[in-house]
């Protein structure tokens, strides 16, 4: 059992969200739960967010695909608004019952 700080569908895909505070540590149930969930399909990613949660400020971002958290990339808000817009595009162009490339590179965190 996780939980998780947020979830986001669009036609049928997932990205959770979840934002650490204490240098982006992500507990290893946790961990694992991100890394098997994301391994069972292409639909389910997760961003970790570090950054202060009462100011919202972010410092870096992982992204979680195919099993695997991708090395913290520097973020910021305005980045990491940019990469969940990425996201939507491409979820909205991948919808459920739509084959899809497994490849993470086509979302990106970049800033």
């Amino acid at each position: 059992m996780s939980d998780v700080d947020a979830a986001v569908e669009v036609a049928g895909n997932f990205l959770f969200l979840e934002w650490k505070s204490h240098s982006g540590n992500v507990p290893t149930g946790q961990r694992i739960f991100f890394e098997r969930m994301t391994q069972m399909d292409m639909r389910f990613q997760a961003l970790i967010i570090h950054g202060d949660a009462e100011t919202m400020e972010v410092f870096n971002v992982a992204f979680v695909s195919l099993g695997e958290v991708m090395p913290f990339e520097p973020c910021n808000s305005t980045s990491l608004h940019t990469i969940i817009q990425n996201w939507n595009e491409w979820a909205k162009k991948n919808p459920f019952g739509k084959p899809i490339f497994r490849n993470p590179g086509t979302i990106g965190i970049t800033q």
